[in-house]
């Protein structure tokens, strides 16, 4: 797994948002002796991507105006939640038929998916994949991931490998950072304990949703630091050419790690929809 996960050669992976009516009428509807309406399952894709709305590229700016560009990007996730309405049990869906499948955990309110993956926040994909995950139909508050640090061998295809950047961590950044000098490599590794949460309106997964599109917002990651300053008064330690932000002096540039984490702890944008034609799946 190690030698195939290189930054540059990941797999592209690829969510419209229906009524809770058009669920119903497709799925069935409300019996004359009070049983639930029929709640089918259906295979579907799961993507997450970091965005930066307004611009094609994904760009961080700390407090000075200083750009840092993400060329790559990959996290460990552990696992993946859909909440459901409140009052809602899992108990009362209908259950997994496949090993692919959402399933009841310890928790009555969500459906569980148990990873772990790493996912690619550049293109979305997940790794091992998420193509054909069986899900229920019907609304969700919101999905949520966990993100903690991986280690050899975890996943069920041995996601990490021995000297992944993951290996012990959780987030694994790279890219070029804007200086006087031209750009300049930056990395960013993290061991970070996180959930991620996706669904600022409720998420309806129809019957002809085919993706669950996860994204959130990279824009704010770095406005609190100064890391601008700190490079430029070497507050920002370089390793091999490679400027290495999570090694920056809190006391004179912020702390990256909290800020980071307060980045992916933000809530993000979660549609369901149909797969785009010209998918690569």
């Amino acid at each position: 797994m190690s030698a195939g996960r290189m930054y540059g050669g990941r797999s592209m992976g690829a969510m419209v948002i229906a009524s809770w009516l058009a669920i119903t009428g497709c799925a069935g509807s409300e019996t004359g002796n009070g049983q639930r309406p029929e709640r089918p399952r259906r295979p579907v894709a799961v993507e997450m991507r970091l965005v930066a709305p307004g611009s094609q590229t994904l760009i961080m700016a700390d407090r000075e105006g200083t750009s840092f560009e993400i060329e790559a990007a990959f996290v460990y996730a552990d696992t993946l939640d859909l909440i459901l309405p409140s009052g809602e049990s899992c108990d009362a869906l209908p259950a997994a038929v496949s090993p692919d499948a959402a399933s009841c955990g310890a928790q009555s309110d969500r459906l569980r998916v148990s990873g772990g993956w790493v996912v690619d926040l550049v293109s979305g994909a997940f790794d091992p994949p998420l193509d054909g995950l069986e899900i229920v139909e019907g609304a969700f508050e919101r999905i949520e991931l966990k993100i903690r640090p991986g280690a050899r061998g975890l996943g069920p295809d041995g996601a990490v490998g021995d000297g992944d950047p993951l290996d012990g961590a959780s987030l694994d950044v790279m890219g070029t950072v804007a200086l006087d000098g031209g750009p300049t490599p930056f990395g960013l590794t993290l061991d970070l304990n996180v959930t991620a949460r996706f669904g600022e309106s409720t998420i309806f997964v129809a019957d002809d949703t085919d993706l669950l599109e996860l994204t959130l917002d990279v824009r704010p990651w770095l406005e609190s630091l100064s890391l601008g300053s700190c490079i430029a008064a070497g507050a920002v330690p370089t390793v091999d050419g490679v400027l290495r932000l999570e090694a920056a002096d809190r006391q004179a540039c912020g702390n990256v790690a909290n800020a980071v984490r307060s980045g992916l702890s933000a809530t993000g944008q979660a549609r369901a929809r149909d797969m785009p034609a010209q998918s690569n799946r």
